[in-house]
């Protein structure tokens, strides 16, 4: 795999974040929605709710679950074809978040 190709990955998971998070933002209004809803409407009403937001979640939650799936491969592969880069980036990662947690 080519550097550009390694980018253009990387590029395309950093999209695959953004609209995970976008995803999950839109979860989260949908449920505040549905909690209004709830107080508004009788006992019959909110078990048929309860059931579209099942049925939400579970959507939700095997979107992200074949994501990570998706990612975790193709993040081996490319630890396995750059090693040192891996731990490079890792030690700067891990040096950066360092030095965020002991800021005062």
């Amino acid at each position: 795999m080519s550097k550009t190709a390694k980018i253009a990955t990387f590029k395309n998971e950093s999209d695959g974040v953004d609209a995970i998070r976008d995803d999950l933002e839109a979860l989260r209004s949908d449920f505040t929605k549905l909690l209004r809803t709830l107080r508004e409407h009788g006992r019959e009403d909110i078990v048929a709710l309860a059931s579209d937001a099942s049925d939400v979640i579970a959507e939700k939650k095997e979107s992200v679950s074949s994501w990570a799936s998706g990612t975790s491969d193709k993040l081996r592969e490319v630890v396995r074809e750059e090693p040192l880069q891996a731990c490079a980036i890792a030690l700067g990662i891990g040096t950066v978040l360092g030095a965020l947690v002991t800021r005062r």
